[in-house]
């Protein structure tokens, strides 16, 4: 089976969802390849399910906010995990993976992602790992990479960022991942010449297809993609 890598470039959170759930949805019917989309998001903070549950477990009608102080949008979704930032210099793979046809079971897919991750990484010579009962990818005590799924019908979307060049004083509004005391880090602090976003992404893919079982191939972004 062969999944299709789309580099989207730079593309709101709003967009690259409807791009997403669109591929998702195509891959559920049978009527589109595994998708692999790349993409660096406009500033925004996205709170997942945990932080959603967290933010008000009664159920009762209190709403988070829809801006920090800075003016960053909050914005509820619908993927595992609690709250994060994206943003310019921050790489986000969006992985879209008929994981039942590949055999891969979900938390099976989570550990793919965290291996993939790693094996890129160590590339550039970051010895990067996990850390027990946590999900994503750290070096030492501190964060790099954070993954956030959902599936659907058993497909993935979602996926997961790693901090390449972006200002960390973005993740200081937050708890990122709702872990208290939770540290960041980024490749521009790590390695003297950080890959761009796309070099980072492709690495990404390519282990990611390895560890899955599927080929990869590249096409340039049509344009309904990209159109609005």
């Amino acid at each position: 089976m062969r999944a299709v890598l789309q580099m989207l470039g730079g593309m709101s959170l709003e967009r690259t969802l409807e791009v997403e759930t669109a591929a998702r949805d195509r891959v559920a019917e049978g009527t589109g390849p595994p998708s692999i989309f790349v993409v660096e998001h406009d500033p925004v903070y996205t709170v997942g399910r945990a932080g959603v549950k967290r933010a008000y477990p009664r159920g009762d009608a209190r709403r988070l906010p829809h801006v920090v102080a800075d003016g960053t949008p909050v914005v509820e979704v619908d993927r595992g995990g609690d709250v994060t930032w994206h943003g310019p210099g921050q790489l986000v793979i969006h992985p879209v993976l008929p994981l039942k046809r590949l055999g891969v079971s979900l938390i099976g897919y989570i550990r793919a992602l965290e291996r993939c991750a790693i094996a890129a990484l160590a590339t550039l010579g970051v010895n990067a790992g996990c850390r027990e009962g946590l999900t994503g990818t750290w070096v030492g005590d501190e964060k790099l990479g954070f993954i956030g799924i959902a599936c659907r019908k058993w497909v993935t979307y979602h996926g997961m960022s790693v901090n390449v060049t972006c200002d960390l004083d973005a993740f200081s509004s937050i708890v990122p991942c709702g872990i208290p005391g939770c540290a960041v880090t980024s490749l521009a602090r790590l390695v003297a010449s950080p890959p761009s976003i796309e070099e980072l992404g492709r690495a990404l893919a390519e282990e990611l297809c390895r560890e899955v079982g599927l080929e990869l191939s590249e096409r340039p972004v049509v344009e309904e993609v990209t159109r609005g």
